[in-house]
């Protein structure tokens, strides 16, 4: 009888004994969860810091900054851009509301990529990887502008910066125009000028060498 009373007594413990382990597997089990969802927290809180520092230094800047993805046919080849990132220069100088611009095709949105040869440097640069700096020239409602662009690839796509010089162009086409001005008026009174720069260098006019 006491064999009989005992090894049911042995079975409660056992099992009474894999019960707390099981609670505690548990209990450590929650506490990890608990954990790694107060590091997930931690971890989109930081992203999205991150992502809302990163967009008031892209609304800040005084550039057009733009990223698109490449899309391809068939038969791998680029045959139009989606734009995935822009900041609010460059949205407002092509006259779009930012929220019906993103996700936009760029051949939809501004087909004049086509023929001014945005289109084809972006291709090359993505295709090649090699950055590409260059001016361009673009027609608004507000007259001509004028930009410094640099196009640099990112994974299959690109990013493109726009620098308005338009100021810088316009001082430079009255420079020379000045310039033209000054040689036809040195022409026409028979004199001439020179310059002395601080290298020691004599610049002569076309009239003193005359």
């Amino acid at each position: 009888l006491l064999v009989y009373g005992l090894v049911p007594m042995v079975g409660l413990v056992y099992l009474f004994t894999r019960l707390l382990d099981g609670l505690e597997s548990r209990r450590k089990a929650e506490q990890k969860l608990k954990e790694n969802i107060i590091e997930l927290r931690k971890e989109a809180a930081m992203r999205e810091f991150t992502q809302m520092t990163l967009r008031k230094v892209l609304d800040n800047s005084l550039d057009g900054i733009m990223a698109f993805r490449s899309i391809r046919n068939g038969q791998n080849k680029i045959e139009d851009f989606s734009l995935i990132l822009a900041n609010v220069v460059s949205v407002a100088e092509w006259g779009f509301d930012q929220d019906d611009f993103i996700g936009k095709r760029l051949l939809t949105v501004m087909p004049e990529s086509k023929s001014d040869g945005l289109f084809a440097c972006y291709c090359d640069v993505v295709e090649s990887g090699v950055p590409c700096q260059f001016e361009h020239h673009r027609m608004t409602s507000d007259g001509d502008k004028w930009f410094y662009v640099t196009v640099v690839r990112l994974e299959d796509g690109c990013i493109a910066t726009f620098s308005d010089i338009t100021e810088r162009k316009l001082q430079g086409s009255l420079l020379e125009e000045r310039a033209f001005l000054l040689g036809e008026a040195e022409g026409l009174a028979n004199m001439g000028s020179w310059k002395w720069t601080e290298k020691d260098d004599l610049i002569w006019s076309d009239g003193l060498y005359k």
